[in-house]
């Protein structure tokens, strides 16, 4: 039986000039048409306490995210779930800076030899896994990066505060996406990743 429902869309717009109020919609939007392929009816959908998106009436758990043109949305029918897309920007942060500040030692490592890459699949394992637990920034800040690194690139599990977590991460040449998963299915996870990263490249724009 299917328990996780995600997709990722890209908006027809310039990148570096999307409204963050176009993103909100189209990731509702997107939202709404994953609970209804998990259920078969519509939800209301508000902000709980912590400010997740919570499906009202005792729905499933959802989970949304959007960077510059792409935005993501998760739907499982157990559990929690948290997602983080982030895409590729020409920018010119200091990689080894932020790393520093914030990843373990093996997370460092990581992004010296992977570059943005390597930085953002670690950064949306830490906000997937943030946003699942509702402790946001915070918690995603916090979590030992050791726990999480096996996931990158593929599927892992990890037991974190005393909770069975899937994780998974991969990415596009337009963006890292993660997610995290409490008492969720890791082999279920990765086939779902796997099926939207493979849309998402089958109907990108080339150039």
């Amino acid at each position: 039986m299917r328990e996780v429902y995600l997709d990722v869309q890209r908006l027809s717009v310039t990148p570096g000039r999307v409204p963050r109020s176009l993103q909100s919609a189209t990731a509702r939007d997107l939202l709404d048409v994953l609970l209804m392929e998990a259920t078969g009816r519509a939800w209301t959908v508000s902000r709980d306490p912590d400010g997740r998106p919570h499906v009202e009436g005792g729905g499933p758990d959802v989970s949304l995210s959007h960077s510059a043109a792409w935005v993501s949305a998760a739907v499982v029918t157990r559990g929690r779930i948290g997602i983080d897309i982030e895409a590729h920007r020409p920018d010119r942060r200091d990689r080894s800076a932020i790393a520093r500040r914030w990843f373990s030692a093996e997370e460092q490592s990581l992004v010296e030899s992977g570059g943005d890459p390597a930085l953002l699949a670690c950064w949306t394992l830490r906000e997937a896994f943030g946003k699942a637990t509702g402790g946001g920034v915070a918690a995603a800040l916090t979590v030992d990066g050791r726990l999480l690194l096996t996931a990158i690139g593929g599927a892992a599990t990890a037991v974190i505060d005393g909770h069975r977590w899937a994780l998974a991460q991969g990415g596009t040449r337009d963006f890292q996406a993660a997610l995290a998963w409490r008492d969720g299915d890791t082999l279920h996870l990765a086939d779902a990743v796997q099926a939207m990263l493979q849309r998402t490249t089958e109907t990108s724009p080339s150039g």
